[in-house]
């Protein structure tokens, strides 16, 4: 549990760094595409964690 909580902290950093350095039109694709890989990896997490 513990790594899992250090991952998204580390792509949570490198999220709003990218975030940062980009240009305001590929903002708003990068954060749709984020919420959309969001949405992917809680899933599978789901999954695996049902399999257990």
């Amino acid at each position: 549990m513990k790594s899992i909580k250090r991952d998204c902290m580390v792509s949570g950093i490198v999220w709003i760094i990218i975030l940062l350095t980009l240009p305001y039109e590929s903002k708003l694709k990068y954060i749709g595409y984020s919420f959309a890989g969001l949405i992917i990896v809680f899933i599978t997490y789901k999954f695996r964690k049902d399999d257990k």
